[in-house]
């Protein structure tokens, strides 16, 4: 079912919302024609309405918000968005990329999309393939394997053996990596063991690791050891870390970001 289109919008913004629901795609060009307006009035609705999370921005056009940020609250998914492009200042044209399957790198796709920074992108996460294949300078790659749905948070990605070979198939300029679950010396801990496997091989194939985690706890439930803090270059998150995360990390020599959720709240 399509969410509803909030009662708040003016009734251009209210039928563009709608179109692209029912399009997935649509671009300045169409809708100025179709409105009869011009394709900097367009630019502003597309403004307006990736603000709230409605939509998002692509080149020439706009696309439905990916899933992480229509099921969010609205603070929450800003400040997801602010890590994210913390995430993406990191990325340079010409890259090769990995997004693991995780909700920080499913925003991290979006914010890159928005960039429109050329780039490779290899990603188990089938959203995430989908979304960035609707841009001309990013080349999506979904290495191929057995198709799986994750549940909480609504997703199918791609795993097993076949996966990870095609995986090892590319040198990865930067990887990013959705992380929650840490030990008291900041070991990542994973309750699932579906794709630890992979992770791990990602990192060993990437030149630059980054952490990501917009909710950090110590959990007794994720036993699963994926990788030491040292393993990581940088980490991004939303909020100040705990003092024993935070001092796991400096001994690690990890560079720590915190993006500025402020205005947000």
């Amino acid at each position: 079912m399509l969410p509803a289109v909030p009662p708040s919008l003016n009734l251009r913004r209210a039928s563009i919302l709608e179109m692209i629901q029912h399009r997935g795609y649509v671009t300045i060009e169409a809708l100025a024609a179709h409105f009869n307006t011009s394709q900097q009035t367009i630019r502003r609705d597309f403004s307006y309405l990736a603000e709230r999370g409605l939509v998002e921005r692509c080149h020439g056009g706009a696309m439905m918000a990916a899933k992480t940020f229509q099921q969010l609250p609205a603070e929450r998914a800003c400040s997801l968005r602010h890590l994210a492009e913390l995430a993406v200042n990191h990325i340079q044209s010409g890259m090769t990329v990995y997004l693991d399957s995780g909700e920080e790198s499913n925003a991290v796709a979006s914010a890159l999309l928005a960039s429109q920074k050329r780039c490779r992108v290899v990603s188990n996460n089938l959203d995430i393939a989908q979304r960035l294949s609707a841009s001309p300078v990013i080349e999506a790659i979904i290495p191929g394997g057995s198709v799986k749905r994750m549940a909480k948070r609504d997703m199918f990605i791609a795993h097993g053996d076949l996966v990870m070979s095609i995986v090892r198939m590319f040198h990865y300029d930067i990887a990013f990596m959705s992380v929650h679950a840490f030990d008291d010396e900041g070991t990542v801990m994973q309750e699932d063991l579906s794709d630890v496997a992979l992770k791990q091989g990602v990192m060993e194939l990437t030149d630059k690791v980054i952490a990501l985690s917009s909710q950090v706890r110590q959990d007794a439930k994720a036993n699963i050891r994926v990788c030491k803090a040292i393993a990581f270059d940088g980490f991004i998150c939303n909020e100040a870390l705990p003092v024993w995360l935070a001092d796991a990390m400096k001994q690690a020599n990890v560079a720590v970001q915190v993006a500025d959720a402020s205005v947000c709240a």
